[in-house]
């Protein structure tokens, strides 16, 4: 697993998204990140997702990669496993879509993607005290092995920034 990085949010963001109104700034911003499927699980689970739609963002802002958050592997959820699935070679494909595996409940929190399909990466969130459990760290070892890509982890703190700030350029 490789640290991508160290961020900041701010206290009034992870508010206003628990309050429902963040989502919808970032979703308006950014809809080549956030489709409907995003929008009502965030909706209906306003105190999950905040770090992984800021994941996305950044990521999208810093290397200009698209992010399907979480349920990627899952073929219920058709849009975002079609692209998962279409990109990544058979093998990753097998061994991420086997649900369960090694005792982790899923993949990493995101699968990223250049439009192009010429790249295209996993990434862990994780946010304040949150860490990565030994479930996790074994799956995504094995992810890794089979991939030959290292799993990115970012990390978001509590750092003071006013809302929106994650919407802008830079971070």
């Amino acid at each position: 697993m490789l640290l991508y990085g160290d961020f900041p949010y701010g206290p009034n963001e992870r508010k206003a998204f628990a309050d429902r109104r963040f989502q919808k700034v970032l979703a308006s911003k950014y809809p080549q990140l956030f489709d409907d499927d995003d929008m009502r699980i965030a909706m209906t689970q306003p105190g999950n997702h905040f770090f992984e739609w800021l994941a996305a963002v950044r990521l999208y802002l810093d290397i200009g990669y698209i992010s399907l958050i979480e349920k990627y592997q899952f073929p219920r959820h058709q849009r975002k496993h079609s692209i998962f699935k279409s990109t990544v070679p058979p093998e990753v494909y097998d061994l991420v879509a086997r649900r369960g595996y090694f005792g982790a409940r899923q993949g990493p929190d995101l699968f990223t993607y250049r439009l192009d399909g010429g790249d295209w990466l996993f990434c862990e969130v994780k946010g304040g005290p949150d860490r990565v459990r030994d479930s996790q760290a074994i799956f995504w070892g094995q992810i890794e092995r089979v991939s030959g890509r290292p799993i990115m982890l970012m990390h978001f703190h509590e750092g003071g920034r006013e809302p929106g700030a994650a919407t802008e350029s830079g971070g």
